[in-house]
């Protein structure tokens, strides 16, 4: 067994359970532990996961205070609650802006939960989160979620012109096969990830305006 194996268990049982608590006991930096078994758990076993994240929190505050938030997104969102999700990716974005040394993709997944579930009421929220994180994403994935957002709102709105524009800038990055990092060349990529959006984009971009 690796050294982190016993963090990072994909399945949970009693005897899994009873085997981290045992080494958890003795680690020195409990919250990072917790926090990232979570991770692993969240989208599996998401009952587990909020337990282990409210650990976590019980602890006091940790440097990655907002990647916590955002496996409690994933883990809610696994059991169908959207509000709580959504909830917790914004406290994840407030914990950017007060910390903001340390970023995750809550930008990411809250500008897709919300545009992808249609919900125009907050489509001012999600344009002002994409302004605020623009100058700070450099993946290709990340650069379609930008244009996409803003394609899907701009749609709703009726601006047809700045939807094609911003449709046919996100399918351009969707293609994008080399990362613009040597080292790193297939990381950040969109690949088959949001075809349901990619699919309303391709309408998008072959709509007349």
């Amino acid at each position: 067994m690796a050294a982190s194996d016993w963090y990072r268990n994909r399945d949970w049982t009693p005897a899994i359970a009873a085997a981290f608590d045992a080494k958890l006991r003795r680690a020195r930096d409990k919250q990072s532990y917790l926090r990232i078994q979570a991770s692993y758990l969240a989208e599996r076993k998401p009952e587990v996961a909020l337990g282990l994240i409210e650990r976590y929190f019980e602890l006091g505050d940790h440097f990655d205070m907002a990647q916590a938030y955002v496996d409690r997104s994933t883990a809610l969102l696994a059991q169908g609650d959207v509000e709580g999700a959504l909830a917790a990716l914004g406290q994840a974005l407030q914990r950017e802006r007060e910390r903001p040394n340390l970023r995750t993709q809550a930008w990411s997944d809250y500008a897709m939960l919300i545009v992808g579930d249609g919900r125009q009421e907050r489509f001012d929220e999600v344009l002002s989160v994409l302004d605020e994180n623009k100058d700070l994403i450099t993946f290709p994935v990340d650069k379609f979620v930008w244009h996409a957002a803003r394609a899907l709102i701009f749609e709703a709105r009726g601006a047809m012109i700045e939807a094609k524009t911003a449709a046919e800038a996100a399918l351009r990055l969707a293609d994008v096969t080399f990362s613009g990092y040597r080292d790193h060349p297939h990381a950040g990529l969109v690949r088959d990830r949001y075809p349901t959006i990619r699919a309303r984009l391709d309408r998008l971009a072959r709509a007349g305006v």
